[in-house]
């Protein structure tokens, strides 16, 4: 398999490249998923790829993933978790990873200026390649953030939030959602990196790809793609209301210019708890893993497709 370099001017070639379509149609567009699939399906035939992949559990499309290692393309067709499963996947066989977002918070889309899916896929003929950074926990790649303490917990009460059919149902799951964060023990935390060590009692860490952007109300966006280090944001919000303004900071995304939060940056990160393991949301998939957890960055190391005019401009 060859890729075009970065930055170089011409599109990228689909003739006789092999795609792999990975689909999630559980994310928070997924009524649409089919539909969109289907069209980028012909419209890569249509310009002379091979292209393979189908809708269903997402164990089965990694291992369809790991068992075609010369993959030229991986597409997600899904949400932040199947995006960050899908660029795991293309970093570990050298394939560019193109994503049509089609979740709730499309945080990777959203960094790298896609437009939506059916735009995506006219502008086909005018995809050229850009390298960005990915991070990596306790072996388990990600493209934007892994959280511990309140997040991880919260998770298994987001999901009634978005799944329930009624609003008495929804009600009843968002008093759930908010009781957790308030149910939420602050963690008794040691904090190791290349720049320093710090003990920390903190409810929620994040350690995001790249630090985050002092952005605007929702925006959720990092500074960079391609700075080469870990952001680390940990709470220190107090007092009766602080697992609310935590919660808001996270929803908001204004995490790089909340006074509750202390920042810094790190190539490396070691985390160590009073624990055997620690409940990790990484990039919306909560995973538990033993402890020390270590985080590191991971320059450059995976190809993205962006539309010529983004690329041009990273």
């Amino acid at each position: 398999m060859s890729l075009p370099d970065e930055g170089m001017a011409e599109a990228f070639a689909w003739a006789g490249k092999r795609v792999l379509l990975v689909i999630n149609c559980g994310s928070g567009k997924g009524a649409r998923c089919g539909e969109v699939a289907e069209a980028l399906r012909e419209a890569l035939e249509r310009r002379g790829a091979e292209v393979s992949g189908d809708a269903g559990a997402m164990g089965e499309q990694i291992a369809a993933m790991q068992r075609e290692p010369a993959l030229d393309v991986i597409v997600a067709i899904g949400g932040d978790g199947t995006v960050s499963a899908a660029g795991a996947a293309a970093e570990a066989s050298g394939a560019a990873l193109l994503v049509l977002a089609m979740g709730t918070m499309n945080l990777v889309a959203r960094d790298l200026d896609l437009p939506e899916p059916d735009a995506l896929i006219e502008s086909l003929d005018r995809l050229c390649v850009r390298r960005i950074d990915t991070a990596e926990v306790g072996g388990h790649v990600y493209l934007h953030s892994a959280l511990i303490g309140v997040v991880p917990t919260m998770a298994e009460h987001r999901e009634g939030l978005r799944t329930e059919p009624t609003a008495g149902g929804r009600l009843a799951s968002l008093v759930r959602f908010v009781r957790a964060a308030f149910d939420s023990p602050a963690l008794r935390l040691k904090i190791a990196s290349d720049r320093g060590s710090a003990r920390v009692r903190t409810r929620c860490l994040a350690v995001t790809c790249n630090p985050m952007a002092v952005g605007g109300f929702g925006e959720h966006r990092r500074a960079t793609l391609e700075g080469g280090v870990l952001g680390v944001y940990a709470s220190r919000h107090a007092g009766a209301l602080a697992p609310l303004e935590l919660l808001t900071t996270l929803a908001t995304g204004t995490i790089a210019r909340d006074g509750g939060m202390d920042a810094a940056c790190a190539g490396r990160l070691e985390v160590r708890a009073a624990r055997r393991s620690l409940a990790v949301s990484i990039d919306g998939e909560v995973r538990s893993l033993a402890v020390p957890l270590r985080f590191a960055i991971r320059p450059r190391a995976l190809v993205v497709l962006v539309p010529r005019a983004v690329g041009e401009g990273a």
